[in-house]
């Protein structure tokens, strides 16, 4: 009876903590239980459960009717929240795991720079529901305090900065010359240095390397300048000219005429005038009356004082007033009538000028004089010494041969400096020469002192054409290629003089745009052959309009010879020479033989030229080669008529020039265009540019 009674109590006692407990009227029912004490019984004080509770959900009761009882519903006032619920970032453990927002929260990066991108430093980063101030989504910023660099930056070669932070300063650019201590180093392709070189007795300097000297370093040594090569290679000494009005101050000459003042074109104040191969002048007679000539045309506001010298003899003194022109003919040298390859020392003129000048020789001058014509005449632009190269390549052409009857072609080479090796590499036709000099071929070494004059003559057969021969010095030399007397082509009467002055094989380049001469009697341009010469081995080639098929040119020196009768563009993978050659009378327009000049890339057109053509010439012409739109003036009227060249985005246009006055021109454009002069007589001609510039290009 007494254990009966106690395990009443016990039983009692249980499902009051499992339900609460009320007076002794008992509650309403399960599911009242708890909810705030709304059943308070009626016997007794209501007990803990009478009370109400607490508020909390009491176990296995599911209060907010999400399915989920207590105590896996870790919220039963929320019905969003219980095992299984998805994750949202709110700072609430819904789904009951014990966790708060876990997976859902994202991750913000410092942007102390406000460029878009959010710090690598793990302590400069923080995980949230929604952005806070200053922090962005996006890291990988190396610099933090740097706007400028980011991933989204390019990378600054050479400044060791990663800007990209893609972990690697590029610590140089490819190729880059560098200097740690006296070591050479070399940047490498991926941006970094390569192993360096001792320079021993030599310097180091950034960008140059091992050096003898610092470019551009000067002096004076009396009235001789003392100055480094743009290199640092080593010295090189000059003579500022009192002559030309020049005086060394400061490590440079001072005066209109320096080097540094004149730079690399066709104006200049010191040239070589050189009379060449012609021997078919006046082959009918009055040989005495026709002079190897100079027209010196004054470029200056000045007046310029001219003195022409051989050696040390004084040929002639004269005056050039400001914007004119003077003739001054020189006397005839063995060169013009030689038979052999010759070195004729002190053979060339010198010609300077105390201001800038332009110069063209003729050789001969006059085309027709007291009833007798000279037959064999062509002219060329005279190349400054300040503009005079060390390598150049020949344009020439083919031994002419009729009837047994011979004529070669020739170069000329000329030395403004005493001890000048010149070294001869002939082209796959150049090889065979008339022996002389020392040279029994194409090949071989010869030493010129100032003023001294190599003219090399092709050998005798049809086969023999110096055109592709590689003339190369230790000092500037000046080089004319031309031919004694020629058909052009070699069937077709009659022979003519072909010269013209050499450029440099370092001012050359690959695009060209040829246009052919005009003549009053054709209604068309009088058609040309051109030559494109390879002055790099396998250069290719193509033309626009198509007047040929696309060419290649294996070999240094190799040519191929086009014969058209419209301006074209010529376009190569490299540098190329090339060469344009007028045709006999009997081709045509009855007037004119053969010319020769040589064709200005588009890179060394210009903007300004004054330019000379001789009036004493039945027809005087300028073709005139200008970008599409150019505005081009002549002589201070516009030039009208420009003919589109093709698809090219060039025009060009032919000028008839007068035949009185002093043939001065000057023409001014507002782009860079180039020039071509060229003139008529009864079975004689000349051509050669009317100007360039002759900038080293790469």
């Amino acid at each position: 009876m007494k254990k009966l009674s106690l395990l009443i109590v016990f039983t009692a006692l249980s499902a009051c903590l499992v339900h609460g407990c009320g007076g002794d009227d008992g509650s309403e029912s399960v599911n009242n239980a708890g909810k705030g004490g709304t059943s308070s019984g009626k016997g007794g004080s209501g007990g803990s459960g009478g009370s109400g509770g607490s508020g909390g959900s009491a176990l296995g009761r599911d209060d907010d009717n999400d399915g989920y009882v207590t105590p896996q519903d870790c919220d039963d006032s929320n019905p969003d929240v219980h095992p299984g619920a998805t994750e949202v970032c709110n700072g609430i453990d819904d789904n009951c795991d014990g966790n708060i927002d876990e997976g859902v929260l994202t991750t913000y990066y410092r942007d102390a720079d406000n460029d878009g991108f959010g710090s690598n430093d793990p302590s400069a980063r923080m995980q949230a529901c929604s952005q806070p101030d200053g922090y962005v989504t996006i890291s990988g910023d190396c610099d933090d305090s740097a706007w400028a660099i980011n991933p989204d930056q390019t990378e600054i070669w050479g400044n060791d900065i990663d800007e990209d932070c893609d972990g690697e300063a590029n610590k140089c650019y490819p190729g880059e010359v560098g200097c740690d201590g006296n070591e050479q180093r070399t940047c490498d392709s991926s941006g970094g240095w390569e192993p360096g070189i001792d320079c021993g007795a030599k310097s180091c300097l950034p960008l140059y390397g091992c050096v003898e000297c610092t470019p551009g370093e000067s002096s004076c040594d009396g009235n001789v300048v003392h100055r480094c090569l743009s290199d640092g290679s080593g010295w090189i000494e000059y003579e500022c000219d009192p002559l030309v009005g020049s005086t060394c101050e400061q490590g440079a000459c001072t005066g209109p005429c320096a080097p540094e003042t004149l730079g690399r074109t066709y104006i200049g104040c010191d040239y070589f005038p050189t009379v060449t191969l012609n021997t078919q002048i006046a082959e009918l007679g009055g040989f005495q009356y026709f002079h190897f000539s100079v027209a010196i045309s004054n470029t200056s506001s000045s007046e310029a004082q001219i003195s022409i010298t051989q050696g040390p003899t004084t040929i002639s003194s004269t005056t050039v007033a400001p914007d004119s022109v003077q003739v001054v003919h020189l006397p005839w040298t063995d060169l013009r009538t030689a038979s052999a390859t010759t070195i004729a020392t002190k053979g060339a003129y010198r010609l300077r000028s105390t201001q800038p000048v332009t110069v063209y020789q003729f050789n001969p001058l006059e085309y027709m004089v007291s009833g007798y014509g000279s037959y064999s005449n062509d002219a060329s632009l005279l190349i400054p010494v300040t503009a005079w190269g060390t390598r150049y390549m020949v344009a020439s052409r083919n031994t002419w041969q009729y009837s047994g009857f011979w004529l070669p072609g020739f170069y000329s080479v000329v030395a403004s400096e005493d001890g000048t090796t010149v070294n001869l590499v002939p082209s796959a036709t150049g090889n065979d020469i008339l022996p002389g000099a020392g040279l029994t071929s194409g090949q071989g070494t010869v030493v010129l002192n100032q003023g001294d004059v190599l003219q090399v003559l092709s050998g005798t057969s049809p086969s023999h054409d110096l055109t592709g021969t590689i003339v190369e010095a230790d000092k500037p030399i000046q080089v004319i290629g031309g031919h004694a007397c020629t058909y052009v082509p070699s069937t077709v009467p009659a022979c003519d003089h072909l010269e013209e002055s050499m450029f440099p094989i370092n001012t050359l380049a690959s695009e060209y745009i040829v246009t052919p001469p005009s003549l009053p009697t054709l209604a068309q341009p009088k058609a040309f052959f051109v030559r494109v010469i390879a002055a790099e081995p396998g250069v290719s080639a193509t033309f626009e309009p198509a007047v040929s098929a696309p060419i290649t040119l294996n070999n240094l020196g190799d040519y191929v010879e086009i014969d058209a009768n419209q301006p074209f563009r010529i376009q190569a993978t490299g540098r190329i020479l090339v060469s344009q050659y007028m045709k006999g009378q009997n081709a045509g327009g009855n007037s004119g033989d053969p010319a020769m000049a040589l064709a200005v890339t588009s890179s060394q057109f210009r903007q300004s030229y004054l330019f000379h053509s001789p009036v004493n010439y039945e027809h005087n012409y300028v073709n005139i080669i200008a970008p599409d739109g150019a505005q081009v003036t002549l002589d201070g009227a516009p030039v009208t008529g420009f003919v589109p060249v093709g698809t090219t985005g060039y025009s060009d246009a032919r000028l008839k020039l007068p035949t009185s006055g002093n043939g001065n021109h000057h023409l001014e454009a507002d782009q860079r265009v180039g020039i071509t002069v060229y003139g008529y007589g009864q079975y004689t001609s000349y051509w050669y540019p009317g100007g360039l510039n002759l900038t080293e290009l790469n």
